[in-house]
């Protein structure tokens, strides 16, 4: 998993890179190729810092629109969808005032009505929060 704060250093798209190194190094078994949905591959210094097996590298495959051309990737979609969506309602259980479980547009609406500039969701990037800060 990629914390908030890494998103907000990073920015959204390298944090999604670097969540997939993460999950990449907890496999049990060593991967020969990530088969990637979209157009952009995991830069090598993603690799060293997700502590990948010392900055080993990956093949990489990209496939825009992946998940409609690729089962492999459908399947990792929907298994990431699933689980974003348990990790949501239990968000939404600690904090129901922010409707976590809700789709992401709604909640960034109701998160907007309900915070003000100097408060945000702790579990909300910035890059992603209509309330925050620059």
């Amino acid at each position: 998993m990629v914390e908030v704060e890494e998103i907000d250093r990073l920015n959204i798209l390298q944090a999604s890179l670097l969540a997939m190194v993460k999950a990449l190094a907890g496999l049990s078994s060593k991967a020969d190729c990530a088969l990637i949905d979209g157009n952009q591959t995991i830069p090598a210094a993603l690799f060293r810092i997700g502590e990948f097996s010392n900055g080993r590298l990956v093949y990489q495959k990209t496939i825009i629109k992946g998940d409609q051309l690729c089962l492999s990737i459908a399947a990792a979609s929907i298994v990431a969808k699933v689980a974003r969506d348990e990790m949501m309602v239990d968000l939404d259980k600690q904090h129901p005032e922010y409707g976590f479980a809700t789709t992401r547009a709604m909640a960034a609406r109701r998160i907007s009505k309900r915070c003000s500039a100097s408060v945000r969701p702790r579990h909300t990037a910035r890059a992603l929060n209509p309330c925050a800060t620059p």
